[in-house]
């Protein structure tokens, strides 16, 4: 084999190595909903292939690409990814860079990928002043810097390292880097449109669930406590007076944890609460009414429920329930905690029988 033969071998090898490499980091965008996570596995992919060490940096304050921007430029260090043998220090909040030929604030200026001058011996003034030291005491001497830009403004900063003794990058190298910037643009945006679509489900949800009504005779408490870290889900709880010896409890659960479900959730609730107070009726009765309007609007083909109506009779109180495949009650007293399981579960659209537990 000819040496130019060989030389375009290697040449095809790289870049297939390089579209590998992109693959990855384009997969790493759809493994999570959490931004933060997204642009850690995105550091990820570049280690060893393109750089020593890579930083995603958040900006405090987005600011226009290409301008001055306000002194100092504070951000986050979110994602930071190294070979080993690199110090990675844990995250670091509210860096301080005062614009003195710092990468951070050249990017910015720059309002695109370049190549940050570095010198050629000693550490840089701006890494002594935010704590990064230990980063090019490891010998990292040459840096590219891209800013991430959404909507217009730059949001973030990327930064990519090599050691001293490697090769610097080629131009299909820094058209990668300058991909993985792109990247990067596209988990922030992911991120801010998830943080505002759960933001608005969690106001939907709790604006439902509201505080249970006073009522003589009876004690009532409620607890919502999510499962998951999120919050926002389509589970509910209601209760509401029926009359002046009638009290209706209401549990129940639509699939999902968005703004959908939290949306389904509440008509499922309205439905409830009108189909309760429409006419007096048993628990079954008003489920499978439910069940009705339910498939008839397509509220939801995902959804469980437990309906009870508790009746005051002197100064006693009988409850009757249906549930339509939710979990049964649990009655707690004094001498301990039974399910009721004596209770039908039903598949909605049938016409189960109430059970009652009197006490």
């Amino acid at each position: 084999m000819s040496t130019g033969e060989v030389q375009s071998h290697r040449e095809l090898e790289r870049r297939a190595r390089r579209q590998e490499l992109l693959a990855r980091a384009s997969a790493a965008l759809n493994r999570s909903l959490d931004p933060s996570a997204e642009l850690q596995e995105l550091a990820r992919a570049v280690v060893p292939e393109l750089a020593d060490l890579s930083t995603v940096h958040v900006l405090h304050r987005p600011v226009a690409p290409g301008t001055e921007p306000p002194l100092p430029v504070i951000t986050d260090r979110v994602a930071v990814a190294g070979v080993p043998g690199i110090t990675l220090a844990p995250r670091l909040t509210g860096l301080r860079w005062d614009g003195n030929g710092d990468p951070m604030t050249a990017a910015i200026r720059r309002g695109e990928l370049l190549r940050q001058p570095m010198p050629a011996a000693g550490t840089p003034s701006w890494a002594q002043k935010t704590g990064t030291v230990a980063t090019f005491s490891d010998g990292l001497s040459q840096v590219v810097v891209a800013p991430v830009i959404v909507d217009g403004l730059v949001v973030a900063v990327v930064s990519f390292l090599l050691h001293h003794t490697r090769p610097t990058w080629s131009e299909d190298d820094l058209q990668a880097l300058g991909q993985i910037a792109r990247y990067a643009g596209i988990a922030l945006e992911h991120g801010l449109i998830y943080q505002a679509t759960r933001a608005s489900a969690l106001v939907l949800q709790r604006s439902l669930l509201t505080e249970p009504p006073t009522v003589p005779g009876l004690r009532i408490c409620a607890r919502y406590r999510p499962a998951g870290r999120d919050e926002v889900g389509g589970d509910w709880y209601d209760a509401f007076q029926r009359g002046p010896d009638q009290l209706a409890v209401v549990i129940g659960d639509v699939v999902g944890h968005d703004i959908t479900a939290a949306a389904a959730m509440g008509h499922l609730r309205a439905t409830v609460r009108g189909l309760a107070l429409d006419r007096d009726e048993g628990p079954a009765a008003i489920l499978d009414r439910l069940s009705k309007v339910n498939s008839g609007l397509g509220i939801t083909p995902f959804a469980t429920l437990l309906y009870a109506n508790l009746t005051r009779t002197g100064d006693r109180w009988t409850m009757r329930w249906a549930s339509a495949g939710h979990p049964p009650p649990l009655l707690a007293t004094a001498g301990g905690a039974q399910l009721l399981t004596g209770g039908h579960r039903y598949r909605p659209g049938t016409h189960p029988d109430a059970a009652a537990h009197r006490g």
